[in-house]
């Protein structure tokens, strides 16, 4: 039977998947029936009927019983994540919370006493620390454990590597025949794999009820369940469970570093998302216990480093997620880097800024990506040293262009013509000549078949690591092969979502109107309700591709048509054809013997940055500057018909025979310093006025035609150019200082200011730093691609989404934060409070004056009183 529960338990677990809001509440309320069982009460109680012998039947090796301990906890989690509120606050009130105590308590780390051996007799091993730890600090954290794992993360040598594991081949142990390495563990082999086997299963376990305990605080609304989880939970246990995680991650003899990892990060994220409803002061909980001790310190250190945080928007609604940070993002890893093209984007729409923001991300995804599974390659060096192939072809080059100059190369032609006149030669010119010159020749031929095998590997890793992403983005930017490859279905997926749901709810109401006829109003109610919030849940989820369209996939299965678009655009990028020339140069110099044509590799130059500051000067501008020479050459083809009609005698050299050659002469003379004067003849001075205007004289046209030209041509048209240059470095200064000055005054993610942030918030520093950094939204986009949809969160589900395929960034915080809003709301609250205070203090003087009225009423009857009492005696007497 305990099998077969499991199996209802994983049949319960498909159900709740993809976080089905109507599927999720049927598991706990059935509206149609007369009487509703709640399934997952009815999990809890499975668990706490396992939980006794849960740690004995781990230790036996019998995972029957851990197993399905496993599937409970994991199907609460799916059941809750969505987030489903109403779930959560049910099996919240189940005892569930005692059960996870009881668990932990239990499920210790095992063999970390006996894996010590006999190292405790022997001088410690110096290992290399860990990222922001002290060699002292590591070896006092994991004393006793000779084989300390060092993190090559960390370390700055890419993915975590296997655990290395020593067999008993010590001298002393294999003299003496132990079977065991009693320097470094003290446990056989045998031992080594059943403490392993135990640790894991009971790390599974655990992680299994984290992911149960974090479904609790998924986009939780209030504080609810967080306070009963603070007050609830033993906390100072999970922290001595993380620290045994640590532990086993540094010792390879108690359990692999990925489970380690992953457990420790569970108690981690925990920790945190805890900590941000756990008071401030003497009456915390959650600071004193992660900082009791300095080991606590430097355990939470460690996992800090390995720990992400993001804010999202969901459905009007801030909320937090805690993830663990790819392997690749870690610091000194290969993505741990600063993405200049992560931050271009517009500045001054907030909603153009996000939009691009968020497909910077989606390129750099899709890039980063690629150039990831070629590093898993053979090929790895296209993408690792492809910075070093293009600086060794521009030195190499400039070697070359160098020798050439010092050793006074000549052309062949002008050898062979120095060889005719060999009796005219001076003896060193016939030393050069006959020893220098053919060795210089000899080298510079050698060097360019060494450049041309460059340029050919520079081709190739080009060609496989870099071509790839242009196609990419060409197909993009001009929405290639969409239309011919079924773009119909994604605008139907995409655009026609409220048809498709309408649709389909005129066919669900079809075949409920049947049994509601039956069910009754009441029934019928019930029906609709939850019909119309799995609509909602559906419309905020969305469709969601099954897996995010990389390179490889984009450019496959395209029509011929678009292929032909899309190789027209490639031959006509840029970079593609700057590549191709690259490569034709060294390949022409060796063919043809001319080293100079090598030359063509210096403009290597152009791609660095002060260099690509003068070029986008001049790019950005350049239909402005070709318009302003087009002007000139106008002016100037005008000034060349006035002068070729009526000063055509007054040229010099009869430069202005006909049209063409004077419209030769005035092109190349007129952009020079001195305009069209050193076309024109000298003129002759006159003596006085009437020579000046003397009949057939052109002295004074001759100087209004020189001086309109020079002034009209050279000053102002060259001014001109230069100034819309000068104005280009201006205009792209100001650019670059105002988006310095965007970072420096205002969130790049939210668009907050800096102001408010410093005065309510944590601070804008920290803010950018610790909230909403911009590269933790890029690392957290990374870590979904690496998740199955099935395994995702709500959360996860929902960004998602939206990212894939549309792009959407309403995920996106606008405008607010955690810490600002408590801010803001602490700031009600001590106006609500002062003006309670201020009512208080009214309303009690109030009663005082009240009190006062009523002891002089008093005062005014009771002598009354006694006046009428004497009277009556009076009376009767």
């Amino acid at each position: 039977s305990h099998v077969q529960t499991i199996e209802v338990v994983k049949m319960m677990r498909l159900m709740c998947a993809g976080q089905h809001r109507q599927l999720q509440d049927f598991l706990r309320v059935q509206p149609h029936n007369r009487e509703s069982v709640d399934l997952y009460d009815e999990i809890v109680k499975y668990i706490s009927a396992l939980e006794p012998g849960l740690k004995n039947s781990i230790d036996r090796g019998d995972d029957t019983c851990s197993g399905g301990v496993e599937q409970c906890f994991l199907t609460l989690a799916d059941a809750m994540r969505g987030p489903n509120v109403a779930n959560q606050n049910a099996i919240a009130s189940t005892g569930i919370f005692d059960i996870v105590d009881l668990i932990m308590m239990k499920l210790r780390l095992t063999g970390r006493e006996r894996s010590r051996g006999l190292t405790s007799l022997l001088p410690p091993i110096s290992k290399p620390p860990l990222p922001g730890m002290s060699t002292r600090a590591v070896q006092s954290v994991s004393r006793g454990n000779s084989l300390n794992k060092v993190d090559p993360v960390a370390q700055g040598k890419g993915s975590p590597q296997k655990h290395s594991e020593n067999k008993p081949d010590g001298f002393l142990g294999g003299a003496l025949g132990l079977g065991t390495d009693i320097f470094s563990r003290g446990m056989s082999q045998v031992e080594i794999d059943k403490t392993k086997a135990v640790n894991v299963a009971r790390s599974r376990v655990k992680q299994a009820v984290l992911a149960c305990l974090m479904a609790f605080l998924e986009g939780c609304e209030d504080d609810k369940l967080c306070v009963q989880m603070l007050t609830t939970l033993q906390w100072d246990t999970m922290m001595n469970r993380m620290v045994e995680c640590f532990h086993a991650y540094q010792d390879s003899n108690l359990m692999d570093g990925e489970n380690a990892i992953k457990e420790g990060l569970g108690y981690y994220h925990l920790f945190r998302f805890i900590k941000n409803f756990d008071i401030e002061g003497p009456g915390a909980v959650i600071e004193p216990i992660m900082t009791r001790t300095a080991e606590r310190k430097r355990v939470a250190q460690f996992f800090e480093l390995r720990t992400g945080y993001v804010e999202i928007s969901r459905m009007g609604r801030l909320e937090r997620i805690y993830f663990e940070l790819p392997k690749e993002c870690l610091k000194g890893a290969t993505l741990d880097k600063d993405f200049e093209e992560l931050y271009q984007a517009e500045r001054n729409d907030p909603d153009k800024k996000q939009q691009e923001y968020l497909s910077n991300m989606v390129r750099l995804i899709e890039r980063e990506s690629y150039h990831g599974s070629i590093r898993e390659t053979k090929l790895s060096f296209t993408i690792n040293h492809w910075e070093a192939v293009r600086s060794l072809t521009f030195h190499v080059a400039f070697v070359l262009q160098f020798l050439l100059v010092l050793g006074g190369y000549m052309l062949p032609r002008t050898i062979d013509q120095l060889r005719q006149d060999d009796a005219s030669l001076t003896s060193s010119q016939r030393y050069i000549l006959d020893s220098v010159h053919p060795s210089i020749v000899t080298a510079a031929n050698i060097i360019g078949w060494i450049q041309l095998a460059l340029c050919c590997l520079r081709a190739f890793c080009f060609f496989w690591a870099q071509f790839p992403i242009i196609a990419s983005r060409i197909k993009d930017d001009y929405s290639l092969g969409e239309l011919d490859e079924g773009g119909g279905d994604d605008a139907r997926a995409a655009g026609g979502v409220q048809e498709w749901v309408e649709n389909d709810d005129d066919a669900e109401d079809e075949e409920d109107d049947e049994g509601n006829a039956v069910l009754g109003a009441r029934y019928r109610m019930d029906a609709e309700e939850e019909q119309e919030q799995g609509r909602l849940d559906w419309l905020a989820i969305g469709p969601m591709a099954d897996h995010v369209p990389d390179i490889r996939t984009k450019l496959q299965d395209m029509k011929l048509r678009a292929r032909v678009q899309l190789y027209f655009r490639m031959a006509r990028h840029p970079w593609i054809m700057y590549e191709f020339f690259f490569l034709l140069a060294p390949v022409l110099a060796v063919s043809t013997q001319n080293p100079l044509l090598i030359s063509f590799a210096l403009f290597e130059i152009c791609s660095w940055s002060g260099s690509r500051t003068v070029i986008d000067a001049v790019r950005f501008n350049f239909v402005k500057m070709t318009q302003t020479l087009l002007l000139g050459l106008l002016v100037m083809y005008m000034w060349m018909i006035f002068g070729f009609g009526t000063l055509r005698d007054q040229h010099a050299d009869d430069s202005c025979r006909n049209l063409f050659s004077c419209f030769l002469a005035y092109v190349y003379s007129a952009i020079r310093g001195d305009g069209i004067m050193t076309l024109m003849e000298d003129i002759n001075v006159p003596d006085n006025v009437i020579e000046a205007f003397e009949s057939g004289s052109f002295i004074i046209l001759r100087i209004v035609f020189d001086i309109t030209h020079f002034f009209i041509f050279i000053l102002i048209l060259i001014a001109i150019i230069t100034g819309i240059v000068i104005d280009s470095f201006s205009s792209l200064r100001e650019e670059n200082e105002s988006m310095a000055e965007d970072l420096r005054t205002k969130c790049f993610v939210c668009n907050l200011d800096k102001f408010p942030l410093d005065q309510n918030g944590i601070g804008f520093d920290r803010h950018v730093q610790q909230e909403h950094n911009p590269r933790w939204y890029l690392f957290f986009l990374f870590s979904l691609l690496d998740k199955d949809n099935s395994s995702l969160t709500g959360q996860e589900r929902y960004v998602k989404s939206l990212v894939w395929p549309s792009q959407n960034y309403s995920w996106l915080p606008r405008e607010t934060t955690f810490t600002i809003k408590k801010s803001e709301l602490g700031d009600e609250m001590q106006q609500m409070q002062q003006t309670v205070r201020f009512l208080g203090s009214q309303m009690s003087s109030m009663q005082q004056k009240m009190d006062q009225a009523l002891v002089q009423i008093l005062e005014a009857v009771q002598p009354k009183k006694s006046d009428q009492v004497q009277a009556r005696k009076m009376q009767m007497q």
